[in-house]
């Protein structure tokens, strides 16, 4: 399957390819302190070029399954890495759902740029990929998570407790959802 390509006022929104590799893994390394929090601990060999390359890869092989899509996020003028967004988990037949996962470099938050990249996302994901529901999981204490996938319209369901293993701890997460109200 070819790359896929979204453009916002700001952005590039562009599925990667093993070619990829050294931009992403600066971009996680550089972020690194700033996504630990957040992130399940990675295996020994995350930071590496070849893991990259590999995940990569197999993100080509997943685009092309339909199981996940992932984007990252750069602006026209730039080759760095201002962020990544996944919509994962698909499953079609009676669900056509969906889990969201989001991550943006430290340098760029605050300024939009999330919030317009997944109001994108959200519009392929709806039209595209025919998806009716998207789900979002995030912990209670990240309030700029969680004020990002408020403003994009996503309801709470309620908390999930010890829901996903994060940097070595059981962590609570509130669950959100967005409803396709035009799946036709």
């Amino acid at each position: 399957m070819d790359i896929l390509t979204i453009s916002t006022d700001r952005l590039l929104l562009r599925t990667g390819t093993a070619a990829d590799a050294a931009g992403v893994l600066a971009y996680l390394l550089d972020n690194r302190v700033f996504f630990e929090p957040w992130m399940p601990v990675p295996d020994p060999d995350f930071y590496t070029l070849e893991k990259q390359s590999a995940l990569l890869e197999k993100d080509t092989l997943d685009r092309q399954t339909g199981r996940r899509y992932r984007f990252f996020l750069y602006e026209p003028a730039s080759t760095l890495v201002a962020g990544d967004f996944s919509f994962s988990n698909i499953v079609g037949g009676a669900l056509q759902s969906c889990h969201l996962s989001y991550r943006l470099a430290e340098w760029y938050t605050g300024r939009g740029l999330m919030t317009e990249a997944l109001t994108a996302g959200i519009f392929f994901a709806f039209q595209t990929l025919r998806l009716h529901r998207i789900e979002a999981n995030i912990m209670p204490r990240n309030q700029a998570s969680i004020a990002l996938i408020e403003r994009l319209g996503f309801e709470r369901l309620g908390l999930a407790p010890k829901y996903l293993r994060i940097n070595n701890k059981w962590e609570d997460h509130l669950q959100y959802q967005l409803i396709n109200d035009n799946w036709a």
